[in-house]
């Protein structure tokens, strides 16, 4: 028994949609919050104390 493309769409596409956006959101706060403590001026003394 086949599922339908339009059919799954109808019945898991939102949740995927959402599951797909909730990471690419994750994702993107990871990468300014660690570009902004590795590039960042104000954190140069903490990056030299962490190593």
């Amino acid at each position: 028994m086949a599922l339908s493309w339009r059919s799954w769409l109808a019945n898991e596409g939102s949740k995927h949609l959402f599951l797909f956006f909730w990471l690419s959101l994750n994702v993107w706060f990871f990468w300014k919050t660690f570009l902004l403590y590795y590039q960042g001026l104000q954190y140069y003394y903490l990056h030299q104390m962490l190593g």
